[in-house]
């Protein structure tokens, strides 16, 4: 599929099994949705698109609402990773337009997202809540971070969320490796020792098998 990322310019990052990529190049609407259209072949055959991805889409939602309109135009399936936080008015209009949000959460307690992202959870989560509100197709997805996020509250928070909010389209954890340092936190909880002890925890408690 096509990849187009924004930074200061949004760029179009072309991935596909025949061609070579082409990272961090500077495109105009124009030039960027034809970039995106070139493989549609591949899109048809193996059910690919175009993913805005970042940087993050949001700081750009003129051109990246131009976007998306000219590849929902041509029939494209169009995704969107984002963090959320943004105002809803640059969220909005989108919302027509994307048929995938790639929706990242990253913790829960709203001190220690302050303390590890540099803003608070709260825009994210209203956002999502709207989103979902409005049937938008979201997958959430849950970068687990040893040492910082790997807490069974933070499961308990994703969990929380799946059971609010029923119809998001799926849910990932993915866990990354740790940082040299972490703030100190006296709060935190032990650390769980694997992914697929945080997958199962979360499972779990999302379905109401551990209270």
């Amino acid at each position: 599929g096509i990849t187009a990322r924004a930074a200061s310019t949004l760029c179009c990052c072309v991935s596909a099994w025949t061609r070579q990529p082409s990272f961090h190049r500077p495109q105009a609407l124009p030039s960027a949705a034809q970039e995106a259209l070139r493989d549609r072949v591949f899109y048809e055959t193996s059910g690919g698109g175009l993913t805005l991805s970042g940087g993050e889409p949001l700081l750009q939602p003129e051109f990246t609402a131009e976007l998306l309109r000219a590849a929902k135009a041509q029939g494209l399936h169009r995704s969107v990773e984002t963090s959320g936080f943004a105002p809803w008015r640059r969220v909005e209009p989108l919302v027509g337009l994307v048929d995938l949000f790639l929706y990242d959460y990253k913790e829960t307690d709203p001190e220690l997202h302050n303390e590890y992202v540099g803003v608070p959870n709260a825009l994210i989560l209203e956002n999502l809540r709207e989103l979902h509100a409005r049937g938008s197709t979201i997958a959430l997805r849950c970068p687990i971070i040893p040492g910082c996020n790997d807490r069974e509250d933070h499961f308990a928070g994703i969990a929380a969320l799946a059971r609010e909010m029923p119809d998001l389209a799926a849910w990932s954890g993915r866990k990354r490796r740790p940082r040299t340092t972490w703030p100190s936190s006296a709060s935190r909880s032990p650390t769980m020792p694997g992914s697929v002890s945080c997958l199962a925890l979360i499972c779990g408690l999302a379905a109401g098998w551990l209270a």
